[in-house]
């Protein structure tokens, strides 16, 4: 079930159904609910919250359940297809000590001119 949100009138429509509208709020907390299940039954779900890093640090920027874990930090946007690139590595579970790796790490980081 995807969710759209129409900003103007602060609500989620869902593909099942497009006429109902549900407060942002509601979503947003039904997404955290969600969330924190993934975050304590990992042995259920695997490591299947990766939190995004896009603005502050993470103290300030993440619930203190993401705070402990990794996080891919998109601050820097020059570097913001090598951060991508490294996300769905760690996504797809990829080991890091595979010899492509740091030749398709080092052709998305930005040279310095």
């Amino acid at each position: 079930m995807e969710a759209s949100r129409d900003t103007t009138q602060g609500c989620a429509f869902f593909d099942d159904q497009p006429s109902r509208c549900v407060p942002t709020g509601a979503v947003v907390a039904a997404e955290l609910k969600l969330v924190n299940l993934r975050v304590r039954q990992t042995t259920e779900y695997g490591d299947s919250v990766l939190p995004v890093l896009l603005a502050g640090d993470a103290r300030t920027s993440l619930s203190p359940q993401l705070q402990p874990l990794v996080c891919v930090d998109f601050r820097d946007t020059s570097f913001y297809f090598r951060k991508l690139f490294d996300m769905i590595w760690r996504l797809y579970d990829l080991p890091f000590d595979n010899p492509l790796l740091e030749e398709l790490q080092a052709s998305m980081t930005p040279q310095e001119r």
